[in-house]
């Protein structure tokens, strides 16, 4: 049974970048809001201070040309205080701090305003935060000094609220606001992928024709869904070859056997009317052919793990070929041309070379009528080994699948001569390890096999 699905929501991609989400913009909104804080508390006690800082160089330049101060107009509760310089007389004081102690001791020496410290008695009866103090050298009243005060209770006040109001309205408004969106908009981009998650699921070595279904756009769930329909393809190519291969390697396997098996039941049944030695010639024959299958499919099922691993030496070509020449006119069944070889050499492995021309050799002498031709030559880059026979030649037909596993140009033929199906397709497998190409040729007779390898340039 596929499954249905995740069952930890906790542990879902949507969950965790909803988390994410939430996580980031609580921490900016908390940053920002902090920021905002200090800002409009800074902005607040600066208004307070240059409203203090006002009232005190106002008091002073009316006092400066006659006028009585009167109570502040200012904002934030400002107070005044006028007091003699000689003395320290009360002139003038603001209603709210009528009889109080001095607001400050400081005695500016200078006309300029500045800074006063607060007088403990005068704050122990009277809230203040701040205060300015400046001098008056000549008034109705004489030398002067002018304090005034302000409290910063509500610039705190409206601070706190702000801090209040982020925290409990603010921060988790957006938080809440900002997880359901994005689990909403996660969750509905993630929608396809859970579509291409089932449709997965759903498929197996049986029903390999199943496909992800590609959604509308051109985004990066798309380009996957079109990726894995791709990879699908390929899977399903593989997978209908591995089973032809099977049944092909299956059905190579039981002939052979069979045909043995075949004769020793013969012999046990009539022993008095078998030809022992015709008996011995079929089942060596047949136990030769088995031991070249097994043999080639041991060697494709390493080419297909890559376990091969390529013993690279020099390999002179002409070499190999003359040698295959050699053995071939020992047979005797046909003409051995090689008039046409030539000095060649690659960096190769030397055993797999030899086989790979063996087999073509093996492939042109089966199917020749009379000749067969060698040629080798090398290139600047490359070096080229050509192997043509005078037969009957490969149907059109069939060019495109004879480098495939059991590929047959004629069964019986093969069948008749020993062929195991796979000769062509291990050659294709060595040439693709020594980064070569097997190819087929134009030729106006017969087949013309190619083998193009890379040449290496060595020191003579």
């Amino acid at each position: 049974m596929p499954s249905s699905g995740p069952k930890n929501r906790r542990g879902s991609v949507r969950f965790k970048v909803a988390a994410a989400a939430t996580s980031i913009s609580t921490l900016a909104l908390i940053v920002v809001g902090s920021v905002l804080v200090v800002l409009l508390h800074r902005t607040l006690i600066n208004s307070v201070d240059q409203a203090v800082r006002r009232e005190v160089e106002l008091t002073a330049s009316g006092l400066a040309v006659g006028f009585v101060p009167g109570e502040s107009a200012a904002p934030n509760g400002t107070v005044v205080q006028v007091v003699a310089v000689n003395g320290g007389d009360f002139l003038y004081s603001s209603g709210a701090i009528s009889g109080l102690p001095r607001m400050s001791l400081l005695i500016p020496t200078s006309h300029a305003t500045v800074a006063a410290p607060l007088n403990p008695a005068f704050t122990s009866q009277y809230p203040l935060d701040l205060a300015y103090a400046t001098t008056v050298a000549s008034s109705k009243f004489g030398a002067v000094i002018v304090y005034a005060g302000a409290s910063t209770a509500q610039a705190n006040s409206a601070t706190r609220l702000l801090v209040i109001e982020l925290s409990a309205l603010a921060l988790p408004t957006v938080a809440l606001l900002t997880a359901l969106i994005s689990w909403w908009v996660v969750g509905r981009s993630l929608r396809p992928v859970e579509a291409i998650r089932r449709e997965v699921a759903e498929i197996s070595t049986v029903s390999t024709g199943l496909r992800v279904p590609l959604p509308k756009g051109d985004d990066e769930i798309v380009r996957l869904a079109s990726t894995m329909n791709a990879m699908l393809d390929r899977l399903e190519t593989a997978t209908i070859r591995q089973r032809q291969f099977v049944a092909d390697a299956s059905h190579e396997l039981r002939s052979p056997l069979a045909s043995i098996v075949a004769q020793v039941e013969l012999a046990q049944r009539r022993p008095e009317r078998t030809d022992y030695d015709a008996m011995v010639r079929i089942v060596a024959d047949e136990s030769g052919r088995l031991d070249r299958l097994v043999d080639d499919l041991l060697m494709l099922a390493k080419s297909d793990e890559r376990a091969i691993v390529l013993d690279r030496k020099e390999v002179d070509l002409d070499d190999l070929m003359l040698a295959e020449a050699e053995r071939l006119r020992s047979v005797g069944r046909v003409s051995v041309v090689t008039v046409k070889v030539g000095p060649a050499r690659v960096s190769g492995d030397r055993e797999l070379l030899r086989r790979a021309l063996r087999n073509l050799v093996d492939n042109a002498e089966r199917y020749a009528t009379s000749t067969v031709t060698f040629e080798v030559r090398q290139g600047a880059t490359n070096a080229e080994v050509v192997i043509a026979d005078d037969g009957p030649g490969v149907p059109e037909a069939l060019r495109a699948t004879l480098f495939d596993r059991f590929s047959r140009a004629d069964s019986s033929r093969v069948r008749g001569t020993g062929g195991t199906g796979l000769g062509l397709a291990i050659v294709a497998q060595i040439a693709t390890l020594h980064a070569g190409v097997i190819a087929l040729g134009d030729s106006s007779s017969g087949a013309r096999f190619v083998l193009t390898l890379p040449a290496d340039n060595f020191d003579d």
